[in-house]
């Protein structure tokens, strides 16, 4: 009989999930919540919906009960073999959901876990991992008398925060009246998702030195392998903020076979499985540090960057781990590939319009490419997240270093051509 999996929610990278499984001949049903709305619109978006065998639709994904009650309506259609999600927002309450209603997934346990960051570090330090130090605080009090015991410069986030959104670094007590200032400044014009993750305090952490990379884990029930180890480029002005990953990074042999050992530990230890977790790292000059750990796929344009550099549909094996069957044979990198945001560093306006068509065509190396669509004299924010750019590209070529190379002198010409100064 044909399996029958559930994706929980998705966005425009989940749509190439989707595909994947149904390609594979799986039967596919969706839950999906206004979140995802606008990728369901329109005359692809309504020839999407037609191949599912079932869509249902809740107002709030990250609402276990609402997600329970959705699975339980598709399994009246077909039993269903398998259920998850992979957004961020939704992972807590559909590992929640598949639990109550008896479906296997990611343990709810271990997602939660996960999530809470300094929790996380805290069991994995018992454990006997070096993860740094790290506290929560529900405010600048708590926050000041923390740190009448530590040294700056610290990291403080969103205890539950995802995409570096609230995330800053912080050199002196001065500063750290500040964040919490702006904070407090900011909270009214945020979304419900977005003020959500300052629900649970605010995480002082060590402030590490060194590279930052993220490792793909597949993870079944009775095996960790890690996939991928790339390298994630921050931006110089602001080391919070993520501009672009490199796939594979470009690393001695030994900083990468430590990487993927350290985080095959933290699923061990965590028991975080089945699935595939993307695990962001420090390589410090004592070896690999935990930034965070994420229960769910890489986000954004990365499977598909994955996908250039090994030939691989990353979907596939996200599929077997959670039908818990053999994956196919993992492919190694082949070739490199680079993602890069197209982001203003401050306060913009645009001078000449740049389309994703006209990006493409600046070199036969760039295999990808989007852009908002601007206009002349057009007023931009600086970007203050990992969800503040205008565009972005990828770019595939024979090693790591040519590939960086190339996308450094992407984004000079960017520069030049949109007036006004990128981070970078």
């Amino acid at each position: 009989m044909t399996r029958h999996i559930v994706y929980c929610d998705l966005n425009a990278a989940g749509l190439q999930g989707v595909e994947t499984a149904l390609d594979e001949g799986l039967d596919v049903s969706l839950i999906s919540s206004p979140m995802s709305e606008g990728l369901l619109r329109g005359e692809r978006g309504q020839h999407f919906l037609n191949r599912l065998l079932k869509h249902e639709q809740v107002s709030d994904v990250s609402d276990a009960g609402q997600l329970a009650e959705a699975l339980r309506a598709i399994q009246q259609v077909k039993p269903v073999d398998a259920a998850f999600t992979v957004l961020e927002y939704a992972s807590l309450a559909t590992a929640k959901a598949c639990k109550a209603v008896g479906l296997q997934t990611t343990r709810p346990e271990a997602v939660a876990l996960a999530r809470d960051k300094a929790r996380c570090k805290a069991v994995l330090s018992a454990a006997g991992l070096d993860t740094g130090f790290s506290r929560v605080v529900q405010g600048f009090n708590e926050a000041q008398e923390v740190m009448r015991e530590q040294s700056y410069p610290v990291v403080v986030k969103p205890n539950n925060g995802a995409g570096s959104l609230g995330a800053a670094i912080v050199h002196s007590d001065e500063e750290l009246h500040f964040y919490f200032r702006q904070v407090a400044k900011t909270m009214p014009g945020l979304s419900a998702a977005q003020a959500a993750v300052f629900d649970t305090g605010y995480t002082i952490e060590e402030y590490l030195e060194g590279p930052l990379v993220s490792v793909e884990v597949l993870s079944t029930m009775d095996q960790v392998i890690p996939l991928m180890v790339s390298g994630r480029k921050r931006a110089r002005y602001n080391e919070v903020l993520e501009l672009g990953t490199t796939m594979p990074a470009f690393l001695p042999e030994e900083d990468t076979l430590s990487c993927q050992a350290y985080a095959a530990r933290i699923i061990d230890i965590l028991d975080l499985r089945p699935g595939i977790m993307h695990i962001e790292l420090i390589i410090t000059s004592q070896g690999p540090r935990l930034v965070e750990v994420n229960p769910r796929l890489m986000g954004a344009s990365l499977p598909s960057l994955y996908q250039n550099a090994t030939r691989q549909n990353i979907y596939s094996l996200l599929h077997a781990a959670h039908l818990n069957t053999p994956p196919p044979a993992i492919q190694p990198a082949s070739r490199a590939s680079v993602s890069r945001v197209i982001a203003p560093r401050a306060h913009a306006v645009v001078r000449t319009p740049l389309t994703a068509a006209e990006l493409m065509a600046w070199h036969p190396d760039i295999i990808r490419a989007d852009m908002t669509n601007l206009e002349p004299g057009q007023g931009l924010p600086p970007m203050t997240s990992n969800h503040g750019s205008i565009g972005f590209f990828q770019v595939a070529g024979e090693s790591s270093e040519q590939v960086t190379r190339l996308a450094d002198q992407l984004i000079h010409r960017a520069e030049e051509y949109l007036g006004f100064e990128l981070a970078k």
